[in-house]
């Protein structure tokens, strides 16, 4: 045992009686039925992709053997992924796309300063003395002159 130093070895904490304030009660005993459709997703999941790979690798033959009548063409095996992997880059591009003309244009000044600015001035008489401010937004133009030393 590790002594800490002082020659005797370390005591056992007592247990503590209760449960201290604040801390909430361990759930009740039973199954969670979300760790169960989460459990069947996972071995659906899993199902699928063996057998997704047992239809990609094996060979027509082995597959007759094994009494499979009907399977979609073998070029799929290759063709479903890339198709799969286009589909979600498109559809990212095109959501970027969405976003990107939804928003202002970049000399529009509403980009700026909209309802939801807050000025320095707006917050200067909520501050009692001695406090940290709160956050608030810099005008442009001050930003240009401690950025470039313009206006």
């Amino acid at each position: 045992w590790i002594s800490c130093g002082l020659g005797e070895p370390p005591r056992a904490m007592p247990p503590v009686p209760g449960r201290p304030p604040g801390v909430p009660a361990p759930p009740a005993a039973g199954v969670n039925l979300t760790e169960v459709y989460g459990f069947v997703g996972v071995l659906t999941a899993a199902a699928g992709w063996v057998l997704y790979l047992l239809w990609a690798y094996l060979p027509e033959p082995w597959l007759r053997a094994l009494g499979v009548e009907w399977y979609p063409p073998k070029h799929y095996a290759l063709a479903g992924p890339v198709w799969l992997a286009c589909g979600i880059v498109a559809a990212w591009w095109g959501y970027e796309g969405a976003c990107a003309a939804s928003a202002r244009p970049a000399r529009c000044p509403r980009g700026l300063h909209d309802g939801a600015s807050r000025w320095e001035e707006d917050a200067r008489g909520a501050v009692p003395p001695g406090a940290i401010p709160p956050p608030v937004d810099i005008p442009i133009t001050r930003v240009n002159q401690l950025l470039y030393g313009q206006d």
